[in-house]
């Protein structure tokens, strides 16, 4: 017989992580379907798939605390040119230092409307 326990160091259980494209920017979206000693998330981005991935802030998104429940979070990149494709992950870090990084999500940048549009 054996019995299954969940990893009391896996920070979290990632449910999602999107990016979508508006004018001058990229949206992405995360959720966890829990949370457990999370200190924050740091968003990454890069122009190759295989990167190198860059923070693009110096500070965590602030996590919503421990939680068996869904949470969802947002941020948006604003420094994106457009016609290039970015590839985004997010990186779970825990009180305790540990961190865990998400799946590679790719959106392209689309054009800002100008007066001409």
């Amino acid at each position: 017989s054996f019995s299954l326990q969940a990893d009391p160091v896996f920070p979290f259980d990632l449910a999602f992580l999107s990016a979508d494209a508006s004018p001058g920017q990229i949206d992405l979206s995360w959720g966890s379907e829990s949370e457990r000693r999370i200190y924050g998330w740091l968003v990454y981005r890069a122009e190759a798939p295989q990167g190198p991935f860059r923070p693009l802030s110096r500070f965590p998104v602030p996590s919503m605390g421990d939680s068996r429940r869904p949470l969802a979070y947002n941020y948006t990149d604003t420094q994106v040119s457009a016609g290039r494709l970015y590839y985004y992950l997010v990186e779970g870090i825990t009180i305790d230092g540990l961190a865990r990084r998400s799946p590679v999500v790719a959106r392209r940048a689309v054009k800002k409307p100008g007066p001409a549009d």
